[in-house]
């Protein structure tokens, strides 16, 4: 390649490093227009065809797309992020794609392939989640999503347990993502007729 390509490749790198970082930043409060960078982003990775870009960029549109109810869209990104991921071995993004399938599978009602996901989630992300602030809101997310998976299911005991695990760490900071949690606990709540303590949870 010459020294064109060279830059050309180099700028769609740092492109999808920033729309990578957008990902992160808009987790709790997507829009379309963030799913319209990612999307550009996800084109130059195919563009530029490294499989570990690839894989990244299909994920953060699975996840953004997840945070804005596109769930089908979003599951097909998934299943590409996985393929790629494995066969360019990104282990690291392995390991986090279990909760997001897990997610996506649990927001369509799909309980069956939902909670083995999130199991293998909870169960990898467990011993991490003390390494950093990341890492502890991914598991109490993934717990959330199991808690209403079982509410949903009628187990209402073990859903409330999860609930507690999950917003244990947060203990009324504010979070956001104690408030998205709060949210599936009053609709657990509701299904319990528990009309008061919905009304607070939410």
């Amino acid at each position: 390649p010459d020294e064109g390509d060279d830059v050309a490749g180099e700028r769609r790198r740092r492109w999808i490093s920033i729309a990578q970082r957008l990902g992160m930043a808009c987790v709790f409060d997507a829009s379309q227009d963030d799913l319209r960078v990612l999307r550009n982003a996800a084109e130059l990775a195919h563009a530029d065809g490294d499989a570990s870009l690839i894989a990244r960029t299909e994920y953060w549109l699975a996840y953004i797309g997840y945070a804005l109810g596109e769930t089908c869209d979003s599951l097909r990104h998934a299943r590409e992020a996985v393929l790629t991921a494995k066969a360019c071995g990104d282990t690291a993004l392995l390991a986090q794609l279990p909760a997001t399938v897990g997610q996506l599978h649990a927001a369509t009602a799909n309980y069956a392939e939902a909670l083995p996901m999130l199991d293998l989630a909870i169960a990898r992300q467990r011993p991490r989640a003390s390494k950093s602030a990341a890492n502890r809101i991914g598991l109490s997310y993934s717990l959330c999503c199991r808690a209403y998976v079982r509410g949903d299911q009628g187990h209402f005991a073990e859903a409330h347990e999860l609930f507690a695990e999950a917003l244990a760490p947060f203990d009324g900071s504010g979070h956001a993502v104690e408030a998205s949690m709060q949210g599936w606990r009053a609709a657990v709540l509701l299904w319990q007729g528990r009309w008061a303590e919905a009304r607070e949870a939410a």
